[in-house]
Parts: structure tokens; C-alpha cells; sequence
């Protein structure tokens, strides 16, 4: 299983394109963080309406604080860091996961995974 840790400030339309195709083309099952930054729209009941586990911040915290919130309330061994304007491809995270076995790492990045 995967936890997939996002922050996100505002931008719904963007926050429901990327939730429609991390929904369709993960095949792991996972768990997805939003660390909601004050978002200044509905973005964080939108998240909370898909089950998503939410972290609501009063101000807009940078990328690393936030992404540490996620870690800390993650479940699973494995964590995806994604940014919420990405569209993912089908089977990513399989990809990720098996490139990861097979070269021995610890760390990994998806940036070009989808080639």
C-alpha cells in the first residue's frame, strides 16, 4: 500500500482533474494526505468528500512543513510526494514501486516515469 502526500492551496478545478486520474490509474491501494494550506475555495471539502485523510492549516505552510505533516499521520511504508497539477499515467505507481525493488533504492523521483 501507498500514502500519497499532496498540498494544495485553493485551485479546485486542478485538485478534481488530478483526484480523477489518481483514482483511475493507481493500482496500489493507497491513501491519499491533503495537506490543505488555507485553501481560499472548497478544496479541502472536496478532498474530504473522496476520503481523503485532510490536514487543515490555517496559513500557507511551505512545501516541506507541509509535506512533513503528511509523513507523520502516513500509514504505509511506501510515500508518493505529488503535486496536485499532475496528471498520473496508468500503473504509476507500479512502475515506481518495481523500478525502486529492482535498483535497490530507498528514494526515487516519478519526474519522466511516465516515458
Amino acid at each position: 500500500m501507498i500514502s500519497i502526500i499532496t498540498a494544495v492551496h485553493g485551485q479546485l478545478a486542478v485538485n478534481r482533474v488530478f483526484w480523477e486520474y489518481l483514482k483511475k490509474h493507481t493500482r496500489l491501494p493507497f491513501e491519499l494526505i491533503i495537506i490543505d494550506n488555507a485553501s481560499p475555495d472548497d478544496s479541502a471539502e472536496f478532498f474530504e468528500s473522496v476520503g481523503a485523510r485532510l490536514i487543515r492549516n490555517k496559513e500557507n505552510f511551505s512545501y516541506p512543513t507541509s509535506q512533513n505533516q503528511g509523513v507523520e499521520i502516513s500509514k504505509h511504508d511506501w510515500l508518493a510526494f505529488l503535486n496536485n497539477d499532475i496528471v498520473v499515467s496508468p500503473g504509476w505507481d507500479d512502475r515506481l514501486i518495481a523500478n525502486m525493488q529492482t535498483n535497490d533504492l530507498e528514494v526515487a523521483t516519478a519526474c519522466g516515469i511516465e516515458q
